[in-house]
């Protein structure tokens, strides 16, 4: 865990009403509920709606007992927000909120109680290796900037072979598409593409490409994503993973990044961009076998899943 980067919210009058809205509360229930307000103004910076609201029901016991510290994100789940004073080295998780989340936030809360700071983030994965122990060491959890990336919708799993049979997914369209999706000038930057389609057209049967547009929203970048795959016998196929510029540009992103991962979510081939026109891989996998695609702009990510 890395606090450097964390940035100060102010804890106001309306944090402290926030804090106290269930009348008499103890110390452990008001600093949670601080932490609550914290990561509800986190959050509100990366325009994530969430129903910052008066617990009831069965939160509203577990709360009187100075446990539950939770937020609901609309449409999405619930997540648990807990207070950390300045100068302690853990965080306690009780056992009665593991359940039903999408994670855990550290917050640090100075002792004036004037500031937090959202300092971490554990997924519940990764509390599973503290099962039988409340007080989480914070160098457990990964940075907080994690947190929007694991709040973030993972694709579909994509099942590569079901192409062979036009049996597509949404969203992804054929290579002439991608022509006519850019400029006149700019398809004929891209000769290779339309060469290997024209082939697979020729060959019956010999294999399929498509590819998907990827907008990676914070870093303001749009990547056309290519894969195709062509029996090689009865039980492999051969992939091919390709990555081009779209809405106009002739260049990748210098810093995009493209990984391919294995079926524990390694990394097993990387490169990376700089400045040039497209980056590619080939590669044989089993019918049955898992693989993925990362591509990464410095802190902005994204990730598919393919089953062969």
């Amino acid at each position: 865990m890395n606090d450097d980067i964390a940035f100060t919210i102010p804890l106001t009058r309306a944090a402290h009403q926030f804090a106290r809205e269930n009348g008499k509360t103890s110390t452990q229930i008001y600093l949670n509920r601080l932490a609550v307000f914290a990561v509800n103004y986190y959050l509100d910076c990366f325009a994530i709606e969430t129903e910052l609201k008066e617990n009831n029901g069965i939160g509203f016991i577990l709360e009187l007992l100075g446990n539950v510290s939770r937020l609901m994100l609309k449409n999405i789940g619930n997540l648990e927000c807990h207070s950390v004073l300045e100068g302690t080295n853990t965080c306690k998780i009780p056992f009665e909120v593991r359940d039903g989340v999408l994670g855990y936030v550290a917050v640090q809360i100075d002792r004036e109680l004037k500031e937090a700071k959202p300092i971490g983030f554990l997924s519940p994965k990764q509390l599973e290796r503290f099962r039988e122990v409340e007080d989480v060491p914070l160098a457990a959890f990964d940075s907080v900037e994690l947190l929007y990336e694991h709040l973030q919708p993972t694709p579909q799993e994509i099942h590569l072979s079901e192409w062979l049979n036009d049996v597509i997914d949404a969203g992804w369209e054929t290579v002439e598409r991608f022509f006519q999706a850019q400029q006149p000038t700019l398809a004929m930057n891209f000769r290779g593409i339309a060469q290997a389609e024209r082939k697979e057209v020729e060959v019956k049967q010999s294999g399929v490409k498509r590819w998907k547009l990827i907008d990676l929203e914070r870093a303001e970048e749009k990547i056309a994503l290519f894969v195709g795959l062509k029996p090689k016998d009865r039980q492999e196929m051969d992939i091919e993973v390709e990555v081009y510029p779209s809405m106009g540009q002739t260049q990748l992103p210098k810093d995009l990044q493209l990984m391919i991962l294995d079926e524990e979510g390694e990394m097993v081939m990387q490169a990376k961009a700089r400045q040039t026109q497209n980056l590619h891989f080939d590669f044989s996998g089993d019918i049955g076998e898992n693989f993925g695609v990362k591509l990464t702009i410095g802190d902005v990510s994204f990730v598919q899943s393919f089953l062969i």
